[in-house]
């Protein structure tokens, strides 16, 4: 990937990792707890990709690319964002050029 021009970075997502809350017998209750809100370019999978993806066995629906900022070294792929009222979990995610700049998720949108 080649510098990425911030003018692209134009969703505003936010992150959430997943937590258990107290359900007052002993037992926790699976939930998200927002992480923080950032800026993000969000692409839909192109044809040629999504369908090798589902070759793959991958529901991967969409590229998204993130600044590495705070979140860059804590981010795991049990984690998810929500935009414009639509929830995509991650599927993976990686370190663009080991560079500590910026990272791709692919996420899976949920129905």
């Amino acid at each position: 990937m080649t510098a990425m021009n911030i003018g692209e970075m134009q969703a505003r997502i936010t992150l959430q990792k997943p937590s258990q809350v107290a359900d007052g017998y002993g037992d926790g209750q699976p939930t998200y707890v927002t992480v923080g809100n950032v800026w993000a370019k969000l692409e839909p999978m192109s044809g040629r990709e999504y369908w090798r993806a589902q070759q793959a066995n991958s529901k991967v629906t969409h590229r998204v690319t993130i600044w590495f900022g705070p979140y860059g070294k804590q981010l795991k792929d049990d984690w998810r964002f929500l935009y414009d009222g639509r929830t995509f979990n991650i599927a993976g995610h990686r370190n663009i050029m080991e560079a500590d700049e910026f990272l791709e998720l692919l996420a899976i949108e949920a129905t």
